[in-house]
């Protein structure tokens, strides 16, 4: 036991504590009974002459002193302190920590990310600092070489690569096509009404305006027809007959004109099966002096629609002879010069032909057909004439027949077409009627060498879908 300076030793005998004092007196301490002392309690202050006082702590109080978190110099707290120097943990762990918060608090375990974001400062292609470092260059080698949509490398695209792609699509905000979208039997949504010729329509649009659904289908010969399956398949039809071809002439008297074919504007209603078209061949013209021509053929959809046939012309004569009759069996109507066909009417019949006549008249017109289908086939000139007849039909589709020559009459006109003009005596032949229109045939021209007629025109057949 170590004692307070200018303590030599404290001992004991009996009941007498004796203090020796190397620099001072001995001291004896008596005890108050003679059974000695058995404890000494509490804190023992010694002092003397010319020492520091000195206290001795007794055992029981320094265990106190610790147990009440008493401060002690040089000694960290339960309740927290601050340390002066680092503390080896030997291997053991701190445990019961609070997560840290502020920059220079311990980490809690749990608080540890699994994986940490890059930092610092950026190399190689890239420039700037982490996390978020800009594209300083792209290194050539890298950079895609083809240009093509299915180029799939794993090569870096260049902006021009990315702008040849981008320019094949077609942005939401509109464009235009530069070829046809395939539907592959799926629906356009959506859909703003057309306005102008060439939108496309929305389906609202054909059930309310009773409009075309399908595309109108024409038939300048023979065949099948096949109703469009869309809408209510309500159809309509223009139909066309033959034109009667034109008669020869002679050396006297001008071929008459053939008639034109009767032409309708049909109704056909509900259909829903095929249907034959029959249009038969064009009506040849008198081929020999005086021979009449040939009847034109009826056209005909299935048992649904017919449009007859216009006949064939015959001869002149003194009074004009007979021309061609239209289908719908309309004949012409004596004039001064010439015979005249009738006009239509109703649903747009043929007409009949006009007429030939002999020494120095011309050829009489053809009657008007319909939005120029169907017009009498004109007739050829008499021997010396000035002029074979005009064909029937408006202003825009009439044409004048061919003109008259010494001993030779012009060949009528049919359709648009005029005849061939009369030479040196020959007359001149009825023209052969445009193609699908109808139109009769007309007459030959009179002369030395007579004119032969002209051929009728085929008929012709369109159909609509109206609903």
């Amino acid at each position: 036991m170590a004692f307070p300076k200018g303590i030599g030793k404290l001992t004991s005998t009996g009941a007498t504590i004796t203090i020796t004092n190397p620099n001072g007196p001995t001291t004896n301490i008596e005890a108050a009974s003679s059974g000695g002392i058995t404890s000494l309690t509490g804190d023992v202050t010694a002092t003397g002459p010319g020492i520091a006082a000195a206290t001795l702590v007794a055992t029981a109080n320094v265990n106190g002193i610790i147990a009440s978190n008493a401060t002690v110099a040089g000694a960290l707290q339960t309740t927290g302190g601050t340390m002066s120097g680092a503390i080896a943990m030997g291997a053991n762990k701190i445990t019961g920590l609070a997560n840290g918060s502020a920059a220079q608090d311990a980490a809690a375990f749990g608080q540890i990310p699994t994986a940490l974001p890059p930092n610092g400062s950026a190399g190689g292609s890239l420039t700037g600092t982490y996390p978020n470092p800009t594209i300083a260059s792209i290194p050539s080698a890298a950079t895609a070489t083809t240009q093509t949509p299915g180029d799939n490398s794993t090569k870096v695209a260049t902006t021009a690569y990315a702008d040849a792609i981008a320019a094949l699509k077609l942005s939401l905000t509109g464009g235009t096509m530069s070829g046809a979208i395939a539907m592959g039997a799926n629906k356009i949504t959506g859909l703003t009404n057309g306005s102008a010729a060439q939108d496309a329509a929305a389906f609202g649009q054909l059930a309310a305006a009773g409009v075309i659904l399908a595309a109108p289908q024409v038939f300048t010969g023979g065949g099948t027809w096949t109703p469009s399956t869309t809408g209510s398949h309500i159809f309509r039809a223009l139909i066309v007959g033959g034109g009667g071809g034109g008669g020869a002439g002679t050396a006297t008297f001008a071929g008459c004109g053939g008639g034109g074919g009767e032409v309708r504007d049909v109704y056909l209603g509900s259909v829903t099966g095929g249907q034959t078209i029959t249009i038969p061949a064009a009506a040849g013209g008198g081929a020999t002096s005086g021979a009449t021509g040939s009847n034109g053929g009826d056209v005909t959809i299935g048992a649904l629609a017919t449009a007859k046939g216009g006949t064939g012309g015959q001869v002149g004569s003194t009074t004009g002879g007979t021309p061609g009759v239209g289908g719908d069996g309309s004949t012409g109507i004596q004039k001064a010069v010439g015979f005249l066909g009738s006009a239509y009417a109703l649903e747009g019949p043929g007409s009949g032909g006009g007429g030939g006549f002999g020494t120095g008249n011309p050829g009489g017109a053809g009657s008007s057909g319909y939005n120029g289908y169907g017009t009498g086939g004109a007739g050829g000139g008499g021997p010396t004439s000035a002029a074979g007849g005009a064909s029937g039909g408006s202003a825009t589709v009439s044409a004048a027949g061919g003109t008259g020559a010494a001993l030779g009459g012009g060949g009528g006109a049919a359709g648009k077409v005029a005849g061939t003009n009369g030479s040196a005596g020959v007359g001149g032949t009825g023209a052969s009627a445009t193609a699908n229109t109808g139109a009769g045939g007309g007459g030959g021209g009179a002369g030395t060498t007579f004119g032969a007629g002209g051929a009728g025109a085929t008929g012709y057949v369109i159909i609509y879908q109206v609903a």
